[in-house]
């Protein structure tokens, strides 16, 4: 390596770290003055031993700029020997640089040498640029640390993308994109498929809980009648209460499922829809004075209510399932409540079929499939589901020509905006949406040389949470580029319905498993927590690992393994940066 000042070197006698890169400035120290011009140099955390062709003196520091790194790496000495003084530092680093020296100015770069992150000065001078136009600069600052400690491109859309990911979530996004995108009223190809493609996901996000559009329209309800699975007394109120919850002020929805015998006598309602609509309207019309009469009387004569029930049992019975939990033959009783359940039966089935009702009818499927899985396929199932849908691997797919654009919803979203075939609103929603696609992305794996750094974000409400399920692994890389599963770390962020904000971080040594779990009411689940210890052990033991110890702590921010407020991760592994 060489230090080059008014045309002197200083070069390296020893192998350095490839993470050096011509253009960056690092802050570096000689530590020691050997005979024969040469000096132990420490640049961040690294330590060589250089020949000496400049002077400069031992324990003092000083801003170096990486001119080259081929054969050997050649540093530039920027500026005299640093002071006491970070201010005076950074201020005389950007004059050097070129740069406006502004108190604003001033802090950013410190932060950047406090944290021993390399830059360079195309870098710099982005990152101040977006900076300045910013609106809350502390988050951008924050946000562009991130990126240039991540080597990220210093882009308005990438800093757009990692703020979106910051102050939203996925539901919270696909929730605020609905509306605008309903209202759209826009008949393209692209834009029905965006739709579509969104409101399905909508949907298999609740499908364990079927709530949303399809229960909330009746459909469902009305043929869950048909089909005796609901009491024909039941109210839709009554049983739509009995399907949900309410947490922080809004609707959640509870697992909601139907078994194979009931999902049989649904279809078979559904195959023989159109003839039971026909004859069902047929009887209201042959007895359209059933309401009248039930108000005033109660019930109906002998000999009319012998005709309701002949005709109700050959032209409806034959086209509803035999084997049901509610059969429609027991409300056929001559009392005001019985003819009552008769007369609405009738009107549910003379109602039109509901176009989405095949999707229906496959969610409920998917529902029996998924609920039957054990908790681990449930999890991979929907983790497979939510990259495939959002579209994580679009570039590296695209770019190998094994996907179709309208696949994934990021590559919906990127034909609708280049397109600008819909109005301002939703192209604004749109651009939020992928921004926000294009943050996950961006944070989904960082590699750091030896180690690896991924974090996913999963919506939650399918797996019964009220927010979104947040994971983090760090870990040793294998030969094959993959985190190593014997030494490891793995963090869950987790909203409960009943145990509220809870965080488990799962470190693994050697195969050896220690966890914490943080939590608000962490004394309450100390002795709760022992009667599943024995569970969790010997399921860890028929994985061949070891669980060494289960510790309960409460969620304080300066305790928590990370904290939201350092969102940079450093070039060289020290742990790595948790959001809460």
């Amino acid at each position: 390596m060489g230090i080059q000042k008014t045309g002197q070197s200083l070069r390296v006698l020893q192998p350095t770290p490839n993470t050096i890169k011509p253009g960056q400035v690092i802050k570096g120290s000689i530590l020691k003055i050997y005979p024969e011009n040469k000096a132990e140099i420490q640049l961040g955390s690294q330590k060589m031993v250089a020949q000496l062709e400049a002077s400069l003196s031992a324990g003092g520091k000083y801003h170096f700029m990486v001119q080259s790194t081929d054969p050997v790496i050649q540093l530039k000495v920027i500026g005299e020997q640093l002071q006491q003084q970070d201010h005076l530092n950074s201020l005389n680093l950007l004059q050097q640089l070129g740069l406006k020296a502004s108190k604003r100015n001033i802090v950013f770069l410190q932060q950047l040498i406090a944290k021993k992150i390399p830059f360079e000065k195309p870098q710099l001078t982005q990152s101040l640029h977006l900076l300045e136009s910013s609106k809350d600069k502390q988050l951008t600052g924050k946000m562009l640390v991130e990126m240039i400690s991540n080597r990220l491109p210093i882009t308005k859309n990438v800093l757009e993308a990692l703020q979106s990911v910051a102050n939203s979530s996925f539901s919270g996004r696909l929730a605020s994109a609905m509306p605008e995108l309903d209202q759209a009223n826009v008949q393209s190809n692209i834009s029905q498929n965006l739709q579509k493609l969104v409101s399905n996901h909508a949907a298999i996000s609740t499908e364990s809980q079927l709530m949303g559009e399809r229960i909330n329209n009746q459909n469902l309800f009305h043929l869950l009648k048909l089909s005796g699975t609901i009491e024909p007394a039941q109210t839709f109120d009554t049983w739509k209460a009995n399907i949900t919850t309410e947490q922080s002020g809004r609707q959640i929805n509870i697992p909601f499922q139907l078994s194979e015998a009931q999902l049989r006598n649904l279809q078979t309602v559904i195959d023989n829809r159109a003839t039971l609509q026909q004859n069902a309207k047929l009887l209201l019309n042959s007895f359209h004075n059933l309401p009248e009469s039930i108000a005033n009387e109660g019930n109906l004569d002998t000999q009319l209510f012998s005709r309701l029930k002949e005709q109700f049992t050959q032209s409806v019975l034959p086209y509803l399932p035999k084997n049901t939990t509610y059969p429609a033959s027991s409300m056929l009783q001559n009392n005001r409540h019985a003819l009552s359940q008769v007369y609405e039966f009738l009107q549910n089935a003379a109602s039109a079929t509901p176009e989405n009702i095949e999707v229906t009818m496959k969610q409920l499927r998917d529902v029996n499939l998924l609920m039957a899985a054990s908790p681990k396929d449930q999890f991979l199932q929907h983790l497979k589901h939510t990259l495939s849908f959002t579209g994580y691997s679009y570039e590296h797919d695209l770019a190998n020509k094994v996907i179709q654009e309208q696949t994934s919803l990021k590559g919906v979203l990127l034909q609708l905006i280049q397109q600008g075939d819909h109005n301002n609103n939703t192209t604004e929603q749109s651009k939020q949406l992928l921004h926000f696609i294009n943050g996950l992305q961006l944070q989904s794996v960082q590699d750091t040389g030896n180690f690896l750094y991924a974090s996913l974000q999963l919506p939650g409400e399918k797996l019964g949470l009220a927010k979104d399920l947040q994971l983090e692994f760090e870990g040793r890389k294998t030969e094959d580029g993959e985190i190593d599963s014997s030494h490891c770390r793995v963090l869950f962020y987790l909203d409960l319905t009943n145990l509220n904000q809870t965080i488990i971080d799962m470190t693994v040594q050697n195969r050896n498993i220690s966890v914490t779990i943080y939590n608000q009411s962490e004394e309450e689940l100390r002795p709760l927590a022992k009667d599943y210890q024995a569970v969790l052990k010997k399921g860890l033991n028929e994985l061949d690992y070891h669980l060494s110890s289960v510790m309960f702590k409460p969620v304080r921010e300066e305790e928590l393994p990370g904290s939201k407020r350092q969102q940079s991760h450093p070039s060289s592994y020290q742990g790595v940066d948790f959001r809460i």
